[in-house]
């Protein structure tokens, strides 16, 4: 697995990603706006049919977070996005993340490799 992490005016013909996980702070209300920005972006604009993970982390930060999880649910919703909640710093989720963007590639690429009937993480 190859991650770059790319600027938002990248040339994504270029790069060819497989996916994309934008990330924002849930204690940061500035950059979940810039994560919105960005998959808007890449969904509207760019027109990717690759697959977004809208990742929350810092969920740790219950008193600190200014993101409420149904409104970031909501957006990956009108996105199309997997969404993942993580705390980088106590390593919650993160390889629950790794999985669900690895499971997702694979869907896109081969979705007869991935068994249907099973769990999705």
């Amino acid at each position: 697995m190859e991650i770059l992490d790319s600027p938002l005016n990248a040339n994504i013909d270029v790069l060819r990603p497989d996916a994309f996980v934008v990330m924002y702070s849930v204690s940061d209300r500035k950059s979940y706006e810039t994560a919105k920005e960005v998959t808007r972006h890449l969904r509207c604009e760019l027109g990717t049919d690759r697959t977004v993970l809208l990742v929350a982390n810092k969920t740790d930060l219950k008193r600190q977070q200014r993101v409420p999880a149904k409104e970031a649910k909501d957006t990956a919703e009108v996105y199309d996005c997997v969404f993942v909640e993580t705390s980088a710093a106590l390593r919650l989720n993160v390889d629950r993340l790794l999985g669900k963007l690895l499971r997702e590639i694979t869907l896109q690429l081969l979705p007869e490799a991935v068994p249907q009937d099973g769990p999705s993480e």
